[in-house]
């Protein structure tokens, strides 16, 4: 076999398979059609009446030219709505399973009117801002939680001896800003430096009978005289690092540096500080503590910044220089201006509006002439005065429900009239034995205060009262209340009861004498009782249940008008977040209780 006979059928072989392929061919040598076969036949009609189930790609281009114009534009809608639908539904998806979390970052500039002087828990007591940079360099074996105690660093606490003995047990977690753990020996250096009588703190009769014992690295044992319910309050204060204040003699604990670059175990630590030319702090910068035994801080740098006085503190926030500014009156707000930009969170303290009668003097003695004048006080006009930045009370605790009394002008008239004192026609003032009942309000220059004070003025010349209105410094209003108990007076002061809401300085008889702070000059032996009732509570019910014969007490005694508690105002950026619209604090610093949840920063994270 030669390869031109090989070739010839190769050729064949593929003439036949191209036949077989398009059924019939015009063969060259015939004119004659040839007819396809029944097979070549059916798999034509396959071909044609079953298409492949997926088009190959080619096939498409060729789509809109079978397409009439109608059939065109319904394909483009369809493929719109279909677009449109899987894009919401991505969208619908992702917003299902993402959400936005803080994250931690930022810088939170706060402005502080006034100088920080002793950055340690012991010596901050006399200082607003040392407070509040102590609160959130340092912590102690408890803290507060509005005005509750509860456990910081105490990881667990148990009380014996009939709730004379604490044992504490501090957390093993805790740390101080040099990496250094917290021991019983630091809680033990902490309370007995209060306890030296050369520091002179003024905290000193508070610790002075507290005795103390070590058991271990993490446990302190601490022993009173007498069951106290707020012993816990106590142990709220900052705990010194022992190692390295121990190397400070006593006598020069308030020169130390460590006043000034301090050392504690709360969630910020000074990173650090700037001074003015004159030698004067200009800010101080913290950063978020990473070892934190707590709820770290979102916020990573706390910028604070102070100034001279409220007003330069007031203007920087106005400019946008800082985030926050606390302790703004409702005149001071009314100044503001991109109001858009901040939130006003509001504040409430242990602290009342209390207008002290003076009942030592004759004119006063009578306790109808100030039942008189109380019930003509209409605490909702004060609120309303005060832009409702005040809540109006009737008692001598801020945060107890009294009874509340409505103005009864009618009443108080009655009230003087039967006790003599004539309102004769024409005439404006009352009188009795030729003397015109006249009275001094004796208050602060402050303006919130001045404006109280003539709202009572304009309610007591309705009675037929003469008022007039005596107005000085803090210091000096104080002081003349307590040393001149000869004048038919009415101290109007703001006065701030504390964390435990301490009430025995102004209510004791044996404060009612010349510089003793019971302003009224009270003396009454069933209101002493009540007062010891409750320094000598041993459970929140039996506190409870003292302070209510003690109001009930006071109230009757008509000593006292106790008008409202002051709300004020946290001016905030609305650039920070996590910030409660409403804070009930036991003291100014504890604003920052709830900085664990401020954040500035946030991120997107899968569900």
């Amino acid at each position: 076999m030669n390869l031109r006979s090989t070739i010839d059928r190769v050729i064949q072989r593929i003439i036949t398979l191209s036949k077989r392929a398009f059924f019939w061919a015009q063969n060259t040598n015939r004119i004659d059609e040839k007819n396809p076969d029944s097979l070549h036949d059916h798999a034509l009609i396959l071909a044609v009446t079953e298409p492949e189930l997926v088009p190959k790609w080619k096939q498409f281009k060729y789509a809109l030219k079978i397409f009439t114009s109608n059939e065109k534009r319904l394909l483009i809608t369809a493929l719109i709505v279909i677009m449109l639908s899987l894009l919401s539904a991505t969208t619908w998806f992702v917003i299902q399973h993402i959400t936005v979390l803080p994250a931690v970052g930022g810088t939170f500039t706060e402005g502080f009117s006034g100088q920080p002087k002793y950055l340690n828990p012991i010596d901050a007591i006399n200082n607003d801002v040392d407070r509040d940079i102590v609160r959130l360099i340092y912590s102690g074996l408890f803290k507060y939680d509005g005005v509750h105690v509860i456990p910081d660093m105490a990881e667990s606490y148990s009380w014996s001896d009939e709730n004379k003995t604490l044992t504490v047990k501090i957390r093993g977690d805790a740390r101080f800003h040099d990496g250094q753990p917290v021991i019983a020996e630091d809680v033990h250096f902490t309370i007995a430096s209060i306890q030296d009588p050369n520091r002179k703190n003024p905290q000193l009769p508070i610790y002075r009978n507290i005795t103390m014992e070590i058991s271990g690295d993490s446990t302190i044992i601490l022993h009173i005289p007498k069951p106290d319910v707020h012993f816990l309050d106590h142990l709220t204060i900052g705990i010194l690092p022992s190692h390295v204040w121990s190397e400070v003699p006593t006598a020069n604990a308030r020169l130390s540096d460590l006043n000034i670059k301090p050392i504690g175990s709360g969630p910020y630590r000074i990173k650090s500080f700037s001074k003015e030319s004159n030698g004067l702090i200009h800010s101080y910068t913290l950063e978020r503590f990473e070892y934190y035994y707590g709820v770290k801080p979102n916020i990573q740098t706390l910028n604070l910044q102070f100034f001279p006085d409220k007003n330069s503190a007031l203007d920087a926030f106005k400019s946008d220089q800082l985030d926050a500014l606390a302790f703004v009156s409702t005149i001071e707000t009314k100044k503001m201006v991109n109001s858009s930009r901040t939130k006003h969170v509001r504040m409430e303290l242990p602290q009342e509006t209390i207008a002290f009668i003076n009942v030592q003097h004759p004119l006063l003695t009578n306790a109808d002439i100030r039942k008189a004048l109380l019930y003509s006080i209409d605490r909702n006009e004060i609120v309303t005065l005060l832009h409702s930045d005040a809540v109006a009370i009737y008692g001598p605790f801020p945060f107890e429900n009294v009874q509340p009394l409505g103005a009864d002008i009618d009443s108080a008239r009655t009230l003087l009239t039967n006790a003599g004192w004539i309102l004769a026609p024409g005439s404006v003032v009352r009188i009795k034995n030729n003397q015109e009942l006249a009275i001094t309000i004796s208050v602060p220059n402050e303006p919130g205060l001045l404006a109280i004070a003539d709202v009572l003025k304009r309610r007591w010349s309705l009675l037929g009262v003469k008022v007039t209105i005596q107005s000085a410094g803090l210091n000096d209003i104080v002081q003349s209340s307590v040393r001149d108990r000869s004048t038919a007076m009415i101290t109007l002061l703001n006065v701030f009861l504390g964390p435990e809401q301490d009430i025995f300085s102004f209510w004791w008889s044996g404060q009612a004498v010349e510089r003793g702070l019971n302003i009224s000059g009270v003396s009454d032996r069933n209101i002493d009782d009540s007062l010891e009732k409750i320094k000598n509570a041993t459970s929140p019910d039996a506190l409870t249940l003292a302070r209510s014969n003690a109001t009930s007490l006071i109230s009757n005694t008509y000593a006292a008008g106790f008008l409202v508690r002051p709300i004020y105002t946290y001016l905030v950026s609305s650039s920070i977040f996590g910030m409660p619209e409403k804070m009930t604090l036991a003291a100014p610093a504890e604003r920052y209780q709830s900085i664990s949840s401020w954040y500035k920063v946030t991120n997107w994270m899968w569900k």
